[in-house]
């Protein structure tokens, strides 16, 4: 079973990669192979968990399932087990259990994508350089070497795919119907306003594609 997840993002947005341009800003934003803004799909898989297990904390869910596979709680159903705390990747792998959950990455639809994808002069109106600077509480003159500035994605709506192909599936979309409205920021800097949105699921549309994770 599959379902659309409807990304609207009404503000400025941060996905970042953890790389800079040199001199110019600190933080760019992640981008796809034709310099297309995306969410990833590991990013919103994780937004999600995070909202299943406050809604279950919550005593939001009345008709849970008979959990399996060795999970011992609903987000480990749902998304996985986490690894324990080991230096070894071999063991890490062996001792997780996967959920029942893929999220594929969020994009834009896919004729708007390949329209940007051809145009660079219109791909570069998606993004922003902002400033900021951290002022000094006694003088209220900017401190020293703190100018700091982020590339950021402007508003715009993201698709992303969520599949499900356990027995019980139409609940566990059910669950995450429920679950999404917790989710009000996407992103990077949420604590500083970056990336408000509203999410949504709804029937599965063919226009739009990813990869899941």
């Amino acid at each position: 079973m599959h379902q659309q997840l409807t990304i609207n993002i009404t503000s400025y947005w941060h996905a970042g990669t953890g790389r800079t341009s040199g001199s110019h800003v600190d933080s760019l934003v992640e981008k796809d192979a034709s310099g297309l803004p995306f969410l990833n799909g590991r990013h919103l898989k994780g937004l999600l968990r995070d909202a299943i297990t406050r809604a279950n904390e919550w005593g939001w869910f009345d008709d849970l399932p008979s959990l399996e596979h060795g999970q011992s709680s609903l987000p480990d159903w749902l998304f996985g087990t986490r690894p324990t705390n080991t230096d070894s990747d071999v063991e890490t792998r062996f001792n997780t259990v996967p959920g029942i959950i893929a999220v594929s990455n969020a994009q834009l639809p896919s004729a708007d994508g390949n329209l940007l994808a051809n145009a660079p002069e219109l791909r570069s109106e998606l993004y922003r350089h902002i400033f900021s600077t951290a002022i000094d509480h006694h003088s209220g003159i900017a401190k020293e070497k703190s100018l700091r500035g982020i590339e950021v994605t402007i508003p715009l709506s993201l698709y992303a795919e969520v599949e499900c192909n356990d027995s019980q599936a139409e609940q566990v979309f059910q669950y995450l119907s429920k679950a999404i409205h917790l989710i009000d920021h996407v992103g990077g800097m949420r604590n500083r306003g970056l990336g408000r949105a509203q999410i949504s699921l709804s029937e599965l549309s063919q226009s739009n594609q990813g990869g899941k994770a």
